[in-house]
Parts: C-alpha cells; structure tokens; sequence
C-alpha cells in the first residue's frame, strides 16, 4: 500500500494537472459503480474533455469508458438530418453529447434511471451549452415520450435483451437500433443476431437491413463487447 501511495504522489507531481489519483477495483450494481481507492489527494470530481465534448463526472460514483471513444464518433455521421434520437441508458451524456454537437438530428431524448448520473448529464448539457437534448429520468421500460423516433441508442449492458420489447415501442414504424450486448466468441455474430429477429417478430417488427456490426472491445477472457445497427 504504501508503494502504491508514493507511486500514485510522483505520478501527481510528474503531471501537474493530475490533482488525485485512485486505484480502480473493479465495478459493482446494477448502476456500474466504480470501487475506488484515493491513493493521493481528495477530489474525485473531474471533468474530461474529448472530441471537443465536455464530461464532468464524480470519479468515484461514475464509470467513464475511453475505450469507448470510437463508437462515440462512429455514430455522428450515421444521423440523418432532422432525425429524432432515443439514448435509452444515456448516463451523464456518453453519446447524446456528442450528437448534440456534431450530428444533424433535430432531437434527442436522453433516458437515465441513476439519478447521481442524471444530474452530471443535466450539468453537461449545460457546460457544452446545448438545447437539443431532453434529459428524462426514469426507467426505460416504463418512460413515455411525447412522439416515436427514428433511432435508439441501447448502449447498456449485459442483458439489453430484455429491453428490447420496450425499444420498439418507442420505434417509428421504420428505423434503427443500435444494439450493444456482450457476448462470448462463439456467439458472434449469430446469438445477437436471434435475439433482435425474435423481439422483432414478437413487436410487428422485422430486420431489413443491417448497417453495421463490429467489436467495441474485450469485456473478460473470452467475452466481447459487440454492437450491431439494425434498421427494421
């Protein structure tokens, strides 16, 4: 322990705009709270700027993925203009933000049931100045928005199957879904694939096009962080 506090002190002193450093064990809850452990200094709020985008957030209550940076950007030039967007587990803003910024949708309504989460995403809209965004406390299953959209963002995981009965309801009759889940090799591409055809049936809904899949990134040995964009 006492290694790990000198260590975390140099790292501070090497880096000036450093001004805590904590150590990371793992997350826990339905909400993905971080476990830390302050090895130098006190504050754990911060705000982390990326792609010109502002993020403030509590360190030591709220997860923050930059490995996730790319599927951030992906998804910008993939919305059409005047689209209306759902970010149906938008957290403090990890891609409404962004697409608020940068994209040509018309509207975004952003969904989240943490409230410590939902009051960093209200504060963020504010800090990057925008008027796009609606944020909306509450459970994803249970929200009713005032119109349908043309694109959900279900970037939640594990088990987003279970919310997808809800997405279609909140679909027009013709749009997209952008599904993440995670997987273990030898179900790519076809588990998630059965999972999205069989709640479309169940909706009235079905696949016509799938505009993209890829691997967001590793989760554990063997398991993988997919999305897939599918238009029914």
């Amino acid at each position: 322990a006492y290694e790990k506090k000198q260590a975390a002190k140099a790292a501070a002193q090497l880096l000036p705009y450093v001004r805590t450093v904590c150590e990371l064990y793992g997350v826990s809850g339905k909400f993905r709270k971080p476990r830390v452990k302050i090895l130098f200094g006190k504050e754990t709020v911060t705000t982390h700027k990326e792609n010109n985008i502002f993020y403030r957030l509590d360190a030591s209550k709220i997860m923050f993925s930059k490995g996730n940076l790319s599927e951030r950007k992906r998804l910008i030039p993939q919305i059409k203009n005047g689209e209306v967007v759902l970010d149906g587990f938008a957290g403090i803003g990890y891609f409404s933000l962004g697409l608020a910024r940068f994209s040509r949708a018309k509207k975004i309504y952003s969904i989240e049931k943490n409230r410590t989460a939902f009051g960093y995403l209200k504060e963020n809209i504010r800090l990057n100045r925008l008027d796009n965004i609606e944020p909306i406390c509450g459970d994803f299953r249970k929200v009713r928005l005032p119109e349908k959209v043309d694109r959900i963002l279900m970037g939640y995981f594990p088990y987003t199957e279970k919310f997808l009965g809800a997405a279609f309801g909140f679909l027009k009759t013709k749009g997209i879904i952008t599904y993440h889940n995670i997987f273990s090799r030898g179900d790519i591409w076809k588990k998630p694939l059965e999972q999205l055809k069989q709640s479309a049936k169940e909706n009235g809904y079905r696949i016509s096009k799938i505009h993209g899949k890829r691997i967001v990134k590793g989760y554990a040995p063997g398991i993988f962080h997919v999305v897939i964009d599918a238009e029914f």
